[in-house]
This record gives structure tokens, sequence and C-alpha cells, in this order.
């Protein structure tokens, strides 16, 4: 039998919000656009001159924006909290010449170098310390109300509204998908909603990188104890300066990256 499961949420998220820098360009005129058309933007092929060593972050930020009418936002308050430093935005990237590669792997191999990643949230594309993804995209506020509706429809919508990967264990879960949720967010934590949203069928959602998985609260604890385990692996041994960072790698190897994108 399928359960109907009712709640009203009306709770102003308490999450940690870190200072945030303003976007990399605040001149560039950005298109409006969705979170599905910015992750799509994200996923397609592109090609470049590259950026000459020592390039300022900031300038290859308002490049991309001006290329592509992304909204980038550093951090800033991320970057002091980890690593100590102020302008993350000012630090110093490069790549060599790039061919039919995906704007999101470029992204990854420009922040690779001070251990930072990049998180779509929504609309805009936030460039965070790797130690701090969890917290910016369990953080981001959703607005939303489901009625009687499929958990498998309601994690879809969520996806589509904040450009996060949700991704339910249809394996492990296949009766919990198709059971009604009745739910209204209203500024509510994407963390907590999903929180709730997966107690309510008994289910739990853990962050995998920067995936959010929904399963048994059995395998969710497996996972997230190997989560943890490495993070902690990968965590930066001593803190990250802005003189002692290493030479950026520049982008290769490119065929790996053409067979990628084409399969």
């Amino acid at each position: 039998m399928r359960r109907t499961v009712v709640v009203l949420i009306a709770w102003v998220s308490c999450a940690c919000l870190l200072e945030a820098a303003p976007p990399a360009d605040k001149n560039a005129q950005t298109q409006m656009l969705s979170s599905e058309q910015v992750r799509a933007i994200l996923d397609q092929a592109v090609s470049g001159d590259g950026f000459d060593p020592g390039t300022p972050f900031k300038d290859v930020l308002a490049f991309f924006t001006k290329q592509y009418h992304l909204k980038f936002i550093v951090d800033q308050g991320a970057f002091r909290k980890a690593y100590q430093i102020e302008r993350a935005e000012d630090l110093p990237v490069s790549t060599s010449k790039y061919v039919n590669i995906r704007l999101s792997t470029v992204l990854d191999y420009l922040t690779e170098p001070f251990d930072a990643t990049w998180v779509q949230c929504g609309t805009e594309i936030w460039i965070v310390p790797k130690s701090l993804v969890g917290q910016r995209l369990k953080g981001q506020t959703i607005n939303i109300d489901f009625a009687n509706t499929a958990l498998d429809q309601v994690l879809r919508e969520l996806s589509s509204r904040t450009g996060s990967s949700i991704v339910l264990d249809r394996r492990r879960c296949a009766e919990q998908a198709e059971e009604k949720i009745t739910a209204a967010f209203k500024n509510v934590s994407l963390g907590s909603a999903l929180k709730i949203v997966a107690n309510m069928v008994e289910l739990q959602a853990v962050l995998i990188g920067k995936v959010f998985y929904v399963t048994t609260p059995e395998n969710a604890a497996r996972l997230r104890k190997e989560e943890a385990e490495r993070l902690e692996r990968e965590a930066p041994s001593a803190e990250f300066k802005l003189g002692d960072l290493p030479t950026p790698p520049v982008l290769r190897p490119l065929k790996r990256f053409e067979k990628e994108y084409k399969d």
C-alpha cells in the first residue's frame, strides 16, 4: 500500500552562509538563464587559446561570463575560512590551448591547483574550497510546493530548480520512488528539504562529492563513512598561501577529453 505523507515547512534556513564576493565582472551583462540552461552550457564542448601563466582568476571568469553569459561568484569568506586567502579571485591560473573540451572540465583544471572547485547553485556558479562544497550545496535556499507528488518526481524537480545532481537509489528504493509527498518549503535550505523528504519515506540523503544520493539508512551510513575518509585523505596537508601556490597545470591530455565528449 502506498503512503501519502503531508508536511508544511515554513522555516528560514539557519545554515551558515559564508561571505561571498560579487560576480567576477560587475559590468558583464548576463542573460536570464534557467538552471537547466546553465547546466547545458557547462556540459557543452568549448575551445580556446588558453590563458597565460599568472592570469588573475577574476580575468578568466570575466572572460567566461562574457562568452557564455554565466554568473560566477568567488566565495571569499569560504577561502578565508579554509585557507586564510583574502582575495581568492586574484589567484594566478593558466591553461594551454584547449580544443573540444567541456567547459566544466576547463573549470576543474583552473581550480584544482588551489584545492578549489565549482558548484552550480541555481543559476549561479560558485567557486569554493573543496572542503566546503557540501556547505555551499546544502545551504542554497529553495521555495517550492509539492501536492501528492511521487518521491521520484520531487527529487527531479529539486534538481531542476537548483541545478544540483540528485540521484535516487532505485535498486534499493524502487517502492519508495512512487510514494506520494505533499510539502510546502518556504525559505528552506536544500539540505534540510532533502533530509525531510527522504525521512518521510524512511530513506536518507547523503552527499557524495557534488551529488546528493537518496538511499536506505544502512547504505547512507556506509557511504557517509567512506566519503568522510575520502575527504580526510584528500585534505591539503598545509595552509594555502598566495605566494606558495604551485604553478597551475596546463590543460592536457586533450585527446582523452575529446573522446570523453564524443562518447
